[in-house]
């Protein structure tokens, strides 16, 4: 297969060039096991080996919590949390048969909905008994590695996710070889959680000396198809937060499991703009597929985010930046407005920036009749891909580097 590991080199001190062998990861092994259990705590120690900006940047520099942590439907192999909030839930395996492939999608998917019948003193519960220690152990963690992280933010952070379903799923093994393009229509096929899902492979290397290197490759991940609300009040579009959301939701006004035809026309939109749309920033991930007439583009904070949206009541189209209310949201657009007149030329002409103090918008908007037309939806692709492409370049590197000095 064309993305296979290429064999590394190793180049000593003296000069010496050594070529690494490839170490399979079998049960049982002589001498050190190179088993699911090794796996997963050389996972569990090292969660920087894990290429998780390349999947979404959301999730990065997550904080290991556990391994082995249990639930209804059995243990999860490692389980890590960010310093926003966001869980990301690991399965280390071995792959043997496709059959056990299969499952093993099925059974982490498991794992993640029963997650999100938790509330945040059930995961709190379990992680304390797991770990054996005492006090509010998750934010004890994470604490320790961000002594700024305010408790009562992150409690809420952390229950808004389990609330939601909202997770990252890595599944990491050795030689994978299954098809990959039907991961993501199964996702969707059997859960209506956000969430987001990769693929890893980790190739393990030895010297001759005994030592190891590893090598960790993203073979799949997916694009996650999620509910959204998009609120339009006299041609004016603004992205209802989080937890309204989920209120809404919970009233049944957010569209059934089941898409309607309208709902269809967008996710067939929505794809299409997904597969066809390119950055120069190669850290972004890709838009979110929804069902809605609105999407979005995730940016380095998850306080922060791009917006793709149509307006149909008023005939518009549009992107803008946003974010949750309060901080850090406020610091980063008064940031952004310290450099107004730089990102202003590198903004397509007509964008507006607009703030009432609390909820601060930049947008471009235009006028879009109906994108079903296949004239008027070619030129609606063009225009997000363009435009997406010029508010990623502006936003993306200084809105990661305005959470780096927080």
């Amino acid at each position: 297969m064309s993305n296979q590991h290429v064999t590394p080199v190793f180049i000593g001190s003296n000069g010496a060039i050594e070529a690494l062998t490839r170490i399979p990861l079998v049960s049982n092994a002589e001498g050190v096991a190179y088993d699911e259990a090794y796996l997963e705590d050389l996972l569990f120690r090292n969660p920087a080996m894990l290429p998780i900006r390349e999947i979404d940047a959301a999730y990065a520099n997550p904080v290991p919590v556990c391994t082995q942590l249990s639930t209804r439907v059995g243990p999860l192999d490692v389980l890590y949390v960010t310093e926003e909030g966001r869980l990301v839930v690991v399965e280390a395996k071995l792959w043997r048969n496709p059959e056990q492939r299969r499952k093993v999608v099925a059974q982490i998917i498991d794992y993640a909905a029963e997650l999100s019948k938790w509330s945040y003193d059930d995961l709190e519960r379990e992680v304390a008994k797991r770990t054996k220690a005492t006090g509010n152990v998750l934010f004890s963690l994470v604490s320790e590695k961000h002594p700024n992280i305010l408790e009562a933010e992150f409690v809420d952070s952390v229950s808004r996710s389990l609330r939601d379903g909202r997770f990252l799923l890595l599944i990491c093994g050795d030689g994978i070889r299954e098809e990959l393009s039907g991961i993501a229509e199964f996702l969707d096929r059997n859960t209506t959680l956000d969430l987001t899902f990769g693929l890893l492979e980790l190739a393990i290397f030895g010297t001759a000396s005994g030592g190891r290197l590893v090598l960790p490759r993203v073979l799949a991940k997916t694009v996650t198809i999620r509910r959204q609300v998009l609120r339009i009040d006299g041609g004016s579009a603004t992205v209802v937060d989080d937890h309204d959301a989920a209120e809404i939701a919970a009233r049944g006004t957010v569209g059934s499991r089941e898409p309607t035809g309208q709902q269809l026309k967008y996710v067939q939109f929505w794809s299409e703009l997904a597969e066809t749309m390119h950055f120069d920033d190669a850290s972004q991930p890709p838009i979110t597929v929804a069902r809605a007439p609105n999407t979005n583009l995730r940016m380095p904070s998850p306080r922060a985010w791009i917006t793709l949206y149509f307006a149909p009541s008023s005939g518009g189209m549009g992107i803008f930046l946003t974010f949750n209310r309060g901080e850090p949201g406020d610091t980063f657009y008064r940031r952004l407005e310290q450099e107004r007149g730089a990102i202003g030329k590198e903004l397509p002409a007509g964008t507006v920036w607009k703030s009432d103090g609390e909820k601060h918008v930049i947008e471009l908007r235009r006028e879009m009749s109906d994108f079903i037309d296949p004239a008027q939806r070619a030129e609606a692709i063009e225009w997000y891909t363009e435009n997406a492409n010029e508010f990623v370049n502006a936003f993306r590197p200084r809105i990661g580097r305005y959470v780096e000095e927080l």
